[in-house]
């Protein structure tokens, strides 16, 4: 957390993240570091059936950093295969900011009928 009080213009108070976790037994979060730079975090939580896993924050460091446009394809990864892990069939961006979702689109997701932004996950 000391790494992430550095960012400037973070849009995501993740200080909140750390109370989620203690509520969510099977959450999943995620530190992107490079080297000793932490370039990008991700909190993500299935829905109860595990059918869906939704990214509820994701968000790379607002300052210039060695991974710049890499952080979402990174932890895009890390979920699917946590995702799979657990039996799920779609993640779920839950409330995408405006500016990122053209950046969802490309990497798989689109929205369902209900409005969700999902990609669905093919087993390997």
């Amino acid at each position: 957390m000391s790494a992430y009080e550095q960012w400037l213009d973070s849009h995501f108070c993740w200080i909140e993240i750390v109370r989620w976790k203690a509520k969510e037994p099977m959450s999943f979060d995620l530190a992107i570091w490079f080297d000793r730079e932490l370039c990008g975090l991700c909190f993500a939580n299935p829905n109860q059936s595990r059918l869906r896993v939704k990214i509820v924050r994701l968000e790379g460091q607002p300052n210039d950093h060695p991974l710049k446009s890499r952080i979402a394809t990174l932890a895009l990864t890390a979920v699917t295969h946590f995702a799979l892990i657990i039996g799920s069939q779609h993640i779920e961006i839950q409330e995408p900011l405006s500016g990122a979702i053209p950046l969802y689109r490309q990497l798989g997701f689109e929205f369902d009928s209900e409005g969700r932004l999902v990609k669905r996950i093919d087993k390997v």
